[in-house]
């Protein structure tokens, strides 16, 4: 009996508690939590490039950790696309595939980007 009633509560208390995370924050004037930069950068630009610090190992475009860009270089890297930055040099290594804007974050998204992306560099 016991264990019917547990397997039947179970999906209900799952679902308070997901309401309850969702409700608390915005109850209190906070929106609930965006997805943070690092898992934006997996998720967007992990599959091109590496990054230790994202755990990423992405082949087709440059290792980030082996390059130095400015916060505003990234910013336009991200928006323009990334021979928005690139020298000549650098655009001719990388001239059969090309990173193209990622506008479509929006601002805020980007620039968050950018900054996680620009400390992650700066570690090394």
């Amino acid at each position: 009996m016991l264990r019917s009633m547990v397997s039947r509560t179970a999906p209900v208390a799952t679902a308070m508690v997901a309401a309850l995370a969702i409700s608390v924050p915005a109850a209190l004037g906070r929106p609930a939590a965006a997805p943070s930069a690092k898992s934006t950068f997996v998720s967007t630009c992990g599959s091109c490039h590496t990054l230790k610090a994202a755990g990423t190992h992405g082949v087709v475009g440059p290792d980030l950790d082996k390059v130095m860009l400015s916060q505003p270089q990234i910013v336009t890297a991200i928006t323009k696309g990334g021979s928005a930055v690139m020298t000549k040099a650098q655009l001719a290594k990388y001239k059969s595939v090309k990173m193209p804007p990622f506008a479509s974050l929006g601002s805020a998204k980007i620039k968050g980007l950018a900054a996680y992306i620009h400390s992650a560099m700066s570690m090394h």
